[in-house]
């Protein structure tokens, strides 16, 4: 069995990093604005997103997860390409220099080209043996694009319909469970990088989630630290069904799980406490991800377990 003492290690790294940087940094903007309903500013923001790339970054190294340069799997490519890409157009998100068609654009070039990212040099696009033909390869990536782009958009804009903390934690407590099904599923070093990154997003989100004494909640939570979450899941669920032995429907219902927040915009529920309403929100996506994760324990107790013995854990890649 794997040592987890170095996971632990890892997402106490992470979590601490971003929550003492990002902490400091509201804590600097608090007394720089007078008004607290004013955003942040664009070198605030920055620092924001450079807090948590620190955290990911101490934390990976705590596990010892080095990704190469040049990449070689789809691993590597989450790290050094997709993620980072995530984080510029972040960063220029919270420039307002920057038209808002701009972002829009960039953040639709982004869900466009990241499974063909994720699965370049892999053997279903590449090489003689090519195990897809190019329509299907064309069915697959459209697909997955579109699948990003809808959990993506339902999220944000939820978001700004009922600005809350609970809706930046949907997908990112989402990643952890679905490293942690990607562990299962045969994919040990896929799954680990999900902990310092959620741990380096959570820590961030609830640092930026603060109210004034009149119970006014400070908008320095905005919707980049989501979109660093629904890429990042993306990527931890897409490398594991591709190249681990995630099945597609545990896939499916881990990354929409988080859409499942909608479900507090029905009247009943809407009027309700802020407590009562991020408390049911974060239940309904705990179900599926409960569910998944049993199943997928079954799996591993059944088929990877008893070759524990006998050899490493693998994946499909080169």
């Amino acid at each position: 069995m794997p040592d987890f003492g170095p996971f632990l290690q890892s997402v106490v790294v992470a979590a601490s990093i971003a929550t003492l940087a990002a902490t400091a940094i509201f804590l600097f903007q608090r007394r720089r604005e007078k008004d607290c309903a004013n955003l942040p500013s664009a070198a605030s923001h920055a620092a924001v997103l450079l807090a948590i790339v620190v955290g990911v970054a101490l934390g990976c190294m705590a596990m010892s997860l080095r990704p190469a340069w040049p990449p070689v799997n789809g691993l590597d490519r989450l790290l050094t390409i997709i993620l980072p890409a995530a984080v510029i157009v972040e960063g220029l998100a919270g420039w307002n220099r920057v038209p808002r068609r701009v972002v829009r654009c960039l953040r639709l070039a982004l869900v466009a080209v990241s499974g063909r990212i994720l699965l370049h040099g892999s053997v279903y696009l590449g090489g003689p043996h090519r195990s897809w033909t190019s329509g299907q390869a064309a069915a697959v990536l459209i697909a997955a694009a579109i699948t990003l782009a809808t959990v993506w958009g339902l999220l944000a804009r939820l978001f700004r319909r009922s600005p809350g903390v609970t809706i930046v934690l949907a997908p990112v407590v989402s990643i952890a469970g679905a490293g942690m099904a990607v562990m299962l599923a045969g994919y040990l070093k896929g799954g680990s990088f999900a902990l310092p990154l959620s741990a380096a997003l959570v820590g961030a989100a609830l640092a930026l989630s603060r109210k004034d004494r009149a119970g006014r909640e400070f908008r320095t939570l905005d919707d980049s630290i989501l979109a660093l979450g629904v890429v990042g899941l993306f990527g931890v669920l897409f490398i594991g069904l591709f190249f681990g032995r995630l099945t597609v429907a545990g896939a499916l219902v881990m990354f929409f799980a988080p859409t499942l927040c909608w479900v507090t915009e029905l009247p009943i529920l809407r009027r309700r406490s802020p407590r009562i309403v991020g408390t049911v929100r974060l239940g309904l996506i705990a179900v599926p991800f409960l569910i998944v994760l049993a199943i997928a324990k079954q799996d591993f107790d059944r088929h990877t377990a008893p070759l524990l013995g006998r050899s490493p854990i693998t994946a499909r890649e080169p």
